[in-house]
């Protein structure tokens, strides 16, 4: 009789100290509550307080990222790049750097400006939630961005 309770005991201990997947092992690619650990294949897209389409951006498989929203990119001549990290339960921060290319027509050729997305995610779901921060436009000037935001 003591040895089975000797052996529950041990499997006891061996299943309590067994995490939950949930948790996340601290590694690249481990999520904290509904926050993913990373957004390689999902389309994160932004929307304004009005529900217009502010940011949307396919993060690719094997780099980069894809900037659906806008066809003014020149992915062979600066391609966009970000940089996602999960913060706490619930959070994650989102850095991207996206350079647009511009025509102006007074002096026919096109012009490079960088706009920069630093913005701090808060899930409320698996896939959606909402977000704040700041927006660098390709003149420099900063402005506050807030909305929700889903990823697919």
């Amino acid at each position: 009789m003591k040895k089975v309770f000797y052996v529950l005991q041990l499997c006891l201990i061996i299943l309590c100290s067994c995490g939950d997947d949930s948790e996340g092992d601290g590694g690249m690619n481990s999520g904290k509550g509904f926050a993913p650990g990373d957004l390689i294949g999902k389309t994160l897209t932004l929307k304004k307080s009005n529900g217009n389409t502010y940011l949307s951006a396919e993060h690719l498989s094997t780099s980069g990222v894809l900037i659906t929203s806008s066809d003014l990119i020149d992915y062979e001549e600066y391609p966009p790049s970000y940089v996602y990290s999960v913060t706490e339960d619930n959070k994650a921060s989102y850095y991207l750097t996206v350079t647009k290319k511009a025509y102006i027509p007074y002096y026919g050729t096109y012009t490079y400006a960088k706009f920069v997305f630093d913005i701090d995610l808060t899930f409320t779901a698996t896939s959606s939630g909402i977000y704040q921060g700041i927006q660098i436009n390709g003149e420099g000037k900063e402005s506050t961005i807030t909305g929700s935001f889903t990823i697919f």
